[in-house]
C-alpha cells in the first residue's frame, strides 16, 4: 500500500522553484526528500514532523506523513576588500589598508614641521620685544 509523503521546503524552495512536494511511498520503503536549492547564507539541519522542532523524518516509510525542511541562516561573512594590484614588476602588491601613500605622509610632515618652525619665530620675536 502506497502513503502520501508531503515535504514542504519551509521558507526555502525545491530546485523546479517549488515550494511542496508529495510523493506516494510504500510502506517500509526508503524515505528519500526532493533536492533544495539553498542559498548561500543557509545551512540545512534536516526534514523533521514540525516545521519548527519535532521529530526527524525516519529512513523508511510508515505511513502518511508530512515534514518540513530546518534550517539555519548563518551569519554575514566578513566583506571582501580591494583585490592586489600588480606593480611594475607584475608583482601583487598587498593592500594594506592605509589608505595615504608615503607621499602623503611626506606632505603632512613637512606641513607640521613649517606650522612648529613659525610658532616658534614668532615665539622668540615675543621674547625680544
Amino acid at each position: 500500500m502506497a502513503y502520501e509523503i508531503t515535504f514542504v521546503a519551509n521558507g526555502l524552495t525545491f530546485t523546479d522553484g517549488t515550494t511542496t512536494k508529495t510523493e506516494a511511498v510504500d510502506y517500509d520503503t526508503d524515505l528519500t526528500a526532493p533536492e533544495l536549492s539553498l542559498p548561500q547564507d543557509v545551512e540545512f539541519v534536516g526534514w523533521f514532523t514540525e516545521p519548527t522542532g519535532g521529530a526527524p523524518m525516519p529512513e523508511k516509510c510508515a505511513g502518511t506523513a508530512t515534514y518540513f525542511a530546518q534550517y539555519n541562516i548563518l551569519p554575514p561573512g566578513p566583506t571582501p576588500g580591494p583585490e592586489p594590484t600588480p606593480d611594475a614588476s607584475g608583482d601583487l602588491v598587498p593592500i594594506t589598508g592605509d589608505t595615504l601613500s608615503a607621499l602623503s605622509w611626506m606632505f603632512v610632515a613637512v606641513i607640521a614641521g613649517g606650522v612648529a618652525l613659525a610658532t616658534a619665530y614668532i615665539l622668540r620675536r615675543k621674547r625680544s620685544e
